[in-house]
């Protein structure tokens, strides 16, 4: 797989480079193709790593194969995925939280086809929390939780959205307690 290659190929392009009528001519002939795109993005569907996948997914909408709302629904069908097998960890809560890093999935959460009790999750409620711009202290149980899983989860989530409301940090520190 060349994907470091051609990611990094792109990120060498200054600006000006990019501005090129060359190189604006040479991205629209690969946009225009079909073949090579449906096989990427098959590729990308069998990605093992989340990682790999939100990778392609972002270059496939560099090369013009995605519009952004479609390489938006190609990110939440994926996380949804991951929801669904249950292989949902601190490192995809990370992953989640990185994607929406810019807010861009703000609101996406009504994609997500999930249970009452799969909703309850410290794991999915993490994940529900980094698709959000606005976070209630529910989501954060897993802070207060004695399972050490629930804890990692929580420790990560914290990490990309820190508690900066006084009202929440109470909320937490009450749940300490009991």
């Amino acid at each position: 797989m060349f994907l470091e290659r051609i990611e990094g190929q792109f990120a060498s392009w200054s600006e000006s480079e990019r501005q090129d009528p060359e190189f604006s001519a040479a991205l629209s002939q690969i946009a225009l193709d079909h073949v090579a795109r449906d096989r990427f993005l098959r590729f990308a569907n069998d990605a093992d790593q989340p990682p790999i996948r939100a990778r392609m997914i972002q270059l496939a909408g560099t090369l013009g194969w995605l519009s952004p709302l479609e390489q938006r629904a190609e990110l939440v069908r994926m996380i949804s995925d991951l929801l669904e097998k249950g292989s949902f960890g601190p490192a995809e809560v990370d992953l989640t939280c990185a994607l929406n890093g810019d807010h861009g999935l703000d609101g996406e959460r009504h994609r997500l086809s999930l249970s009452p009790s799969q909703v309850e999750k410290v794991t999915h409620a993490a994940a529900l929390a980094c698709l959000e711009a606005r976070r209630p202290g529910p989501r954060i149980a897993g802070v207060t939780s004695r399972d050490e899983a629930e804890a990692q989860i929580a420790e990560v989530y914290l990490g990309r959205r820190p508690i900066t409301n006084i009202d929440e940090l109470r909320i937490v520190t009450r749940r300490s307690r009991t």
